[in-house]
């Protein structure tokens, strides 16, 4: 289905690390970071395309906060400091829009994610039951429809020189009170 619409997938994701917790509040702080990253990644998207993102809903109002909060954050800002001062060009993002396991949209990302997870254990060389690398041999055929696709191991630490940050946040400097 994914070949056959010309779908297009991107995904970001941080390996979980007791610093990152503790730095972001917990482990729902991860899944803004995400979200932000994806919304870097899509930055020539929204330049030409509208878009409206489509999240499962885990029912909690942090959630609502995180991301559609993000979303009017943006609008705002956007508004107040004029376009050419946000990082990520807003005027084609939609709502945000949450969906449950039982829509298709749940449904089609759960699936994908549940094959490129299979991918990437293939890739760093994790052992497979049989029914795993059928999953990860079924995963290389998304390769056309793949823009995006990393898990991020976040650095906190200042970044080399010639590091330039476009794209999912990769390292964060850790403040502390001098």
């Amino acid at each position: 289905m994914v070949l056959e619409f010309g779908f297009q997938i991107y995904r970001v994701g941080y390996y979980e690390t007791e610093e990152m917790i503790r730095i972001l509040g917990g482990r729902k702080g991860i899944i803004g970071l995400c979200f932000f990253g994806l919304l870097s990644c899509l930055r020539d998207e929204i330049e030409v395309n509208e878009l409206w993102p489509v999240m499962e809903t885990d029912k909690s109002e942090f959630q609502g906060r995180s991301f559609a909060g993000l979303i009017q954050i943006l609008d705002y800002h956007t508004t107040l400091f004029g376009i050419n001062n946000i990082s990520i060009n807003n005027n084609n993002l939609g709502d945000l829009h949450y969906c449950t396991k039982r829509s298709i949209y749940g449904a089609v990302t759960d699936c994908i994610s549940y094959l490129l997870d299979a991918q990437s254990l293939q890739s760093s060389g994790q052992p497979l039951s049989p029914f795993k690398e059928r999953l990860a041999a079924i995963a290389n055929e998304l390769s056309p429809s793949i823009v995006f696709n990393e898990i991020i191991e976040m650095k906190f630490e200042k970044p080399p020189t010639d590091y330039i940050g476009q794209g999912p946040i990769r390292y964060a400097l850790p403040l502390t009170p001098v």
